[in-house]
């Protein structure tokens, strides 16, 4: 139900307040229950409460447990993400690359969290993001295809300073 208020009726006068007191109750109802941890965080993020929203990442993090789906981690690394936490978000990706190295969409997640701490690392699941995508006939979207064809040339950039940075150092 907040979903709804954060998606289809958010220009209702009271959404923000309903969204509010309906993942409030179901934090209340359990407070171990991730996603419901998953979507106040969400919610808090859509406030620029980022803090808080760290707080229920890591709360609904702490109480994952073998049941707890890919998707809803996948989701969660997401919003690591979207805080700037790209080393929480690699470490989520890489253990679900662990457990399915074959999901394009896992890859991709895992270049951009890497793209500010790992350029070569990024690079190369980069790379494996479009090898998965052309094992199955290309990406499913001109968008994918641009999002990729994006992050290939902010990857480049990234390579291209670190070596003229690499070459200012040696000049000194």
């Amino acid at each position: 139900m907040a979903e709804i208020y954060m998606t289809d009726e958010c220009y209702e006068i009271d959404a923000e307040s309903q969204c509010n007191y309906l993942l409030e109750e179901a934090v209340k109802l359990d407070g171990t229950n991730s996603e419901a941890l998953m979507q106040m965080a969400n919610f808090r993020i859509c406030q620029n409460n980022q803090e808080d929203a760290f707080n229920y990442l890591e709360k609904c993090r702490k109480n994952w447990t073998d049941a707890t789906s890919y998707n809803d981690r996948i989701q969660t690394s997401k919003l690591y993400l979207e805080l700037a936490k790209y080393q929480t978000s690699s470490d989520i990706l890489k253990d679900l690359i662990s457990e399915d190295n074959t999901n394009a969409e896992t890859w991709f997640l895992l270049a951009i969290s890497l793209k500010s701490v790992d350029v070569d690392g990024a690079m190369k699941a980069l790379e494996k993001t479009e090898k998965i995508f052309n094992a199955a006939g290309g990406p499913p979207s001109e968008y994918i295809i641009g999002q990729i064809q994006d992050l290939k040339i902010q990857l480049k950039e990234l390579t291209v300073k670190d070596v003229s940075n690499e070459m200012d150092v040696e000049q000194k």
